[in-house]
């Protein structure tokens, strides 16, 4: 094998691996309500729009932590009651499902 080829493998290899780990979407959300502006904080029984900044996705599934889930691209959402609570953004292509958490309180 001359260097040329050997090179030309290496490099086809190197490829293959660094394409393999990249693509599919990167999830991204921010929530948006009156007492984020306010207090820095989001208050039980108030109105919050997930605002959905993934790019290069088909389909989302979103779990707010409280039993409740949306397939919505930027859901509102109320939590009832105060507490701690892990929203789960999920964002599908056709290969691939990638997720994003944030703990709420």
């Amino acid at each position: 094998m001359n260097i040329l080829t050997k090179l030309s493998s290496i490099l086809l290899i190197a490829i293959a691996l660094f394409s393999c780990s990249l693509g599919g979407p990167k999830p991204c959300f921010e929530m948006h309500c009156a007492s984020l502006t306010e207090m820095d904080q989001i208050l039980a029984g108030e109105d919050v729009l997930l605002s959905n900044c993934t790019d290069d996705a088909l389909g989302y599934s979103w779990d707010f932590g409280d039993g409740n889930t949306s397939k919505l691209n930027s859901p509102h959402h109320v939590w009832e009651e105060a507490g701690t609570y892990t929203v789960i953004l999920e964002a599908e292509t056709e290969k691939k499902t990638k997720t994003i958490e944030k703990e709420i309180t």
